[in-house]
Parts: C-alpha cells; structure tokens; sequence
C-alpha cells in the first residue's frame, strides 16, 4: 500500500517537473479560529536555492496574504540534521526534516509534533551508463559524493556504508559537494558513484538523466532493511519501486526505499497560529504553487502513510477535514 501510496506521488511530481488577498480579520469566524496577535515564527529551512526552501519562500508569500500576522522569519540552514538540532534546542519554532527527526527517539521528540509531509526523498545509488559499476558489490573501493557534507541524507549514507562494515579511505573514499554540482562530478569522473537523497524532480536529477545518461545501483535489500530496522524508527523508510521509463534511461524497475521531508513543529505553537498557516498555504496550494510548482503536485496520497511522530492536533483536525488524513 505504502509503495502504491508514494508512487503516486512520485509519478505526479515528476509528470509535472518535465512539463514544466483576504485578511484575518475577513470574518468573526476567522477571528474566533486564529490568534490576533502577531505571532514569530522562526522557520529552519535547507540551503537558499534548495527546494526546501524555495517551498519555504511561497509559504511566506501566500501567508503575507492569509495570515498576514504570522511573521515567518526564514533561517537557511545545512538542511534537515541542522533543523533537528535547533528543534532540539528550541532555536526554531518550525523546522524541515525527516519525520524519524535524528533516529533516536528520545524525552525532546514529547515536544514536537508533525505540521505535514510533503517531498518525497528517496535513496538513489547512481552511474553513469558506461560505468563499470555494475552491483552494489562494485561499489566498494571506489570514489563516492553522497551530498554536502552534513546534509541528512549524506549522514544517512555514511552510517550505511560503516553499517556493512566498510573502512573509510580504506574500502571507500567520500567526496562532498552541493546537490547541484553532483552532475559534474560524475560526468567528469571526478567521483564514480552518487550516493543520494532526493526528489526526481530536482534540478540534479533532471540533469542527470535528461541531459546525461545514468543509470541506478540496485541496493541491498538485506543489508537496507537491517540498517533501517537498527538505526531508524519503524516507519521511517517504507520500501517503493520506481518503474521503468519513469525516468529516461530506466529500463527496469528500481526497488529503493523513500522517507518524506515533513514540516514538524514545537507543540507550543498555537493552534490557532497552525490552523491560519495551514488554511493560507493549502487552501490557497495554486497561488503556492505559481511560486515553486512541486506543491502544486502535492495531493492527499502522501498522507496516508505511517508516521514516527504524531500530528499537532491542529494540523490533524484541519487535515481530517480538509479528507487528506482519515479520521
């Protein structure tokens, strides 16, 4: 169910990546659902020119428009670990992450609560089409960009290859660099393996197997669920297949695992804060979506997957009845 569920998602979002003012004070009701005062809201969100957040700039639009009292201060950060940090600390009220937050469910994940998911990322071992690189096997030994370092999803791959046992500089050896410039690196050989976290409608993806040819690396079954079940929360990693021709080049199904990026709160932001923030971005997606088109391609589908940490109470109410998450 959950491969069907993110597939549809998937296959959305891409479709869409290769073709391509009221106030508060509108209604007694509108006053009696929000909080009128002016409200602060500090906002961890990725590296600028990420699409977390770019999705974090036409939230701030649409909301200037809706919810012109919630002030929402953007914070560019490394990316999801950094947000979880300052989550932690209670230096940000809202922060983009996975849901599974730093995988060690501990006494601090009592005080947050998941906002909503929204972008698929998925684990993508990547090479060129000519490349020697055959099975996951043919990996070891060889050069390897899994991201910018500290990135999540870089975190994550790091802990998988020392999971199997692998030596750095020693059975692998890891190259760091933006999103963005991994294109180049595996065209000009300065790296022979990707190791990724990302949407396929990312600009990198794109370019790698639009303008590029590559091809995925079947990950260990196995050896993955050992790992996820040993160092993330149950539910954190549901399994999904990319078909074939999904992307150009893909000539087979490709089994890999997903964990959507979500928005996850303090529990201390009021309800009514939460239920403006939601009512202005999702009830108002298209003009969102004129800003960054992936949320346009956001549907209800995503919802209905398993989550490590529980709704905000506000966030599960507006969506129960919005018939995005059962009740």
């Amino acid at each position: 169910m959950r491969t069907k569920v993110i597939l549809a998602v998937l296959t959305g979002m891409l479709a869409g990546a290769l073709l391509s003012g009221s106030s508060p004070a509108a209604s007694p009701a509108a006053k009696a659902a929000a909080d009128p005062q002016a409200y602060d809201i500090r906002f961890g969100t990725a590296a600028v020119g990420t699409g977390s957040y770019s999705f974090a700039l036409a939230e701030r639009q649409v909301l200037k428009k809706y919810a012109p009292e919630i002030n929402l201060k953007l914070l560019p950060t490394t990316g999801g670990a950094q947000n979880v940090q300052m989550l932690k600390a209670k230096e940000v009220e809202i922060g983009a992450c996975f849901s599974y937050l730093d995988g060690k469910k501990a006494d601090w994940w009592n005080n947050v609560a998941l906002l909503f998911p929204h972008l698929p990322i998925y684990s993508l071992a990547i090479v060129q089409q000519d490349s020697p690189v055959k099975t996951w096997e043919d990996i070891k030994g060889k050069r390897i960009c899994p991201g910018p370092k500290g990135a999540t999803s870089t975190i994550y791959w790091e802990k998988l290859l020392l999971s199997l046992g692998w030596q750095p500089d020693k059975d692998f050896s890891l190259r760091y660099a933006a999103y963005g410039d991994t294109p180049a690196m595996i065209r000009d050989g300065t790296v022979d393996v990707l190791l990724l976290g990302g949407g396929l409608d990312t600009p990198y993806a794109q370019e790698l197997f639009t303008t590029m040819k590559s091809r995925f690396i079947d990950l260990p079954r196995d050896r993955m669920n050992a790992f996820h079940a040993k160092d993330y929360p149950p539910d954190s990693y549901p399994e999904v297949t990319i078909p074939a021709g999904l992307l150009k080049g893909i000539t087979k199904d490709y089994h890999t695992w997903v964990s959507p990026y979500c928005h996850v709160a303090q529990k201390t932001v009021p309800d009514g804060v939460v239920s403006r923030w939601l009512q202005a971005l999702w009830d108002h997606q298209s003009e969102a979506a004129a800003v960054y088109a992936p949320i346009g391609l956001i549907t209800k589908e995503i919802f209905d997957v398993k989550f490590p940490i529980p709704y905000h109470p506000a966030a599960l109410k507006y969506f129960q009845d919005k018939g995005w998450v059962k009740k």
